[in-house]
């Protein structure tokens, strides 16, 4: 978790603020990687696209899917590196109609191959229900995912280390960012912007 977050909110539960920060990480990272689709989202040939608007922001959703996980944090960071992984092996671009079902799915992979209740539990199911996408397409997209991966969703310390820092600096940017708009737009002291932070944080 982020050392200014740590020193700002003390008193917080800080797995929850840990995971979420990994959320907005990864959806900022996940992000900045795709670019607009130029079928404008009507490729009706590929699974991928979710042929809409996404109806919340990336970071929103990836906390949607992974706040009742075990140990959130982690499977986030394995499902960010998934993700890429399968883009760098099949070679395709990501566009912003795609983000939707490429997160669902490399977030339902690795819940399932990291937590052992995961694999245990209808989890097609409850990603289906969360995201919006039907469970039979859900099914066919991860046998795409794990095609391309060759099967194989596993990760060594370093890379998960590595990807776990790129997401990391992509939260704390963000959070910087926020800080600095706080202090040169508001009149408010450094203890109410801390407070202020705090409440944001207990309606997680």
């Amino acid at each position: 978790m982020s050392e200014v977050l740590q020193e700002l909110l003390p008193e917080m539960d800080h797995q929850k603020i840990r995971t979420k920060t990994a959320c907005l990480g990864a959806a900022r990272l996940i992000s900045e990687a795709a670019t607009p689709c130029r079928c404008s989202g009507f490729n009706r040939q590929s699974l991928w696209h979710n042929h809409g608007m996404l109806q919340e922001s990336l970071e929103d959703l990836i906390w949607r899917l992974v706040m009742d996980m075990e140990d959130a944090h982690s499977i986030v960071v394995a499902s960010v590196h998934s993700l890429f992984k399968f883009l760098e092996r099949s070679g395709q671009k990501l566009c912003r109609d795609q983000l939707l079902r490429l997160t669902t799915v490399s977030v339902c992979l690795n819940a399932k191959f990291w937590d052992d209740r995961e694999a245990c539990r209808r989890t097609n199911r409850s990603m289906a229900f969360k995201s919006g996408i039907p469970m039979d397409e859900i099914g066919s997209m991860e046998l795409l995912f794990l095609r391309e991966l060759d099967w194989n969703v596993c990760i060594c310390e370093e890379k998960f280390l590595e990807c776990e820092a790129r997401i990391e600096a992509k939260a704390e940017a963000w959070y910087k960012e926020q800080e600095a708009t706080r202090q040169s737009n508001s009149p408010l002291s450094s203890t109410d912007v801390v407070d202020e932070l705090g409440q944001e944080f207990k309606q997680l």
